[in-house]
């Protein structure tokens, strides 16, 4: 009799989470394992996240996770799922629950937990008596039948008018966008489901936007945290387990990027003075300043990912430099002389350059305007075209430089990306992909 074999492959697709990367701004914290506290049982608090890479709006979109709005039944504000384009924009505390007034064009839905009528605080929002969800733009919290009231309240729970009782309830905002259907559920309820055109009816037509959740307490207060289940937010890259072969990844587009100031949130290094970070805050009101009355002074700005440059911008205060060069370098050692002038009268000045994947770019000053002062600058933009950053470059990698990459190891690899981002600098995402060429012959 013949021996008879079977071969018989054994393909493994183990994947694991990753967390989302999100950025706390006000009185926020990262509790861990991707649960945040937005605000403190404290009045007058305002808590919010907003996840490092902006959403594609041509793009469908879903976030789940679990909301806890705190055990004081007679507490207060909320949490709002917001969708904005200005960098960690915040609104009204209280009654605003950290969304009302955020300047600009926005989308929220608010999961509110306190009615604001007259008599029971400083905002008459014409809040139902029930905790409610409502969808709403433009940072408009008023529920008054106008134009940026997107639905009408409906009760937050299908059957609790109060949600206050310290226990976690699940909740999902998702979007389709072949339909222009939004859902939103909570506690296993569909509690929102509509037609809507985000895109164009709020933004305008603009693809890209921030997304995040902010919550305020006021005149009452609750602990509120909100956890987020990663696997289902705008853009994650999981760990990946294989025979062997390929893996694709996409990766978020960086076209939005390409009006966008770059150094914004960066690092920062200089050679002397204080507030060197101030040059990257956005902040016309914040500056760095150097020693005062020694020549030659330095600002470097450490972009994070190659950058093709096309233009820099510096704000000078009144102690300017009228003498200085525009550097750029490949490793923050060696410098490059891109741009120079003897004749600087201050003010604001937009140098075009081009200059190809350089990370790092200073400002060197050799003569001062005032020579008892130093050098004094209120803001450092960088302007141009990012790249992202692949580690290790070994040529498992088909386009380093693409949206889409496929990464064929041979053997079990733990890769990083450096993701240039608009709103706090750069994201870092590390993955692995482990080979096992598991097989077994059997006779």
């Amino acid at each position: 009799m013949k021996g008879s074999y079977s071969l018989i492959f054994i393909v493994l697709f183990c994947i694991q989470t990753a967390w989302a990367q999100f950025e706390i701004n006000g009185d926020a914290v990262d509790l861990g394992g991707n649960t945040y506290r937005l605000t403190e049982a404290i009045n007058s608090q305002f808590g919010a996240i907003w996840y490092k890479v902006q959403h594609d709006l041509t793009t469908d979109f879903t976030v789940t996770g679990q909301m806890n709005f705190g055990s004081d039944a007679t507490g207060a504000d909320g949490i709002v799922f917001v969708m904005q384009q200005n960098c960690l924009s915040t609104g009204n505390i209280g009654g605003g629950l950290g969304y009302a007034g955020i300047p600009g064009q926005s989308f929220g839905v608010e999961f509110d937990t306190y009615q604001n009528i007259v008599g029971t605080g400083a905002e008459d929002n014409n809040d139902p008596v029930f905790d409610h969800i409502a969808v709403e733009k433009n940072g408009d919290v008023v529920h008054d039948a106008s134009a940026d009231d997107i639905t009408a309240p409906v009760q937050m729970h299908p059957t609790l008018t109060n949600v206050k009782d310290g226990n976690w309830y699940d909740f999902e905002v998702s979007y389709t966008v072949s339909t222009n259907n939004l859902r939103v559920v909570f506690d296993g309820s569909e509690r929102v489901n509509i037609t809507y055109d985000i895109q164009n009816n709020v933004f305008a037509g603009d693809q890209f936007v921030f997304w995040g959740f902010t919550s305020t307490t006021g005149g009452f207060n609750n602990e509120q945290q909100i956890f987020i289940d990663a696997v289902n937010s705008t853009f994650v890259i999981n760990d990946y387990d294989i025979c062997s072969g390929s893996v694709s990844i996409s990766l978020p587009s960086l076209s939005a990027l390409a009006s966008t100031n770059l150094a914004l949130g960066n690092p920062v290094t200089a050679s002397s003075g204080t507030g060197e970070g101030n040059v990257v805050d956005a902040n016309l009101g914040t500056r760095w300043e150097s020693v005062w009355g020694v020549d030659p002074q330095w600002i470097a700005i450490d972009l994070q990912a190659p950058v093709d440059i096309t233009s820099v911008v510096l704000v000078w205060e009144g102690a300017y430099a009228t003498a200085y060069e525009i550097q750029t370098s490949t490793d923050g050692i060696a410098w490059t002389t891109q741009y120079s002038t003897t004749t600087n009268t201050g003010g604001t000045n937009t140098i075009p350059l081009s200059v190809q994947n350089v990370r790092y770019v200073r400002m060197y000053g050799t003569v001062r305007a005032l020579p008892l002062y130093g050098y004094s600058i209120w803001e450092f933009e960088v302007y141009g075209t990012p790249n992202y950053l692949w580690s290790p470059n070994d040529g498992t990698i088909d386009d380093i430089y693409g949206e889409t990459v496929t990464i064929t190891p041979t053997s079990t690899q733990t890769y990083s990306v450096l993701i240039p981002d608009a709103c706090v600098g750069s994201s870092l995402y590390e993955f692995q992909i482990a080979v096992n060429s598991i097989f077994q012959f059997l006779r």
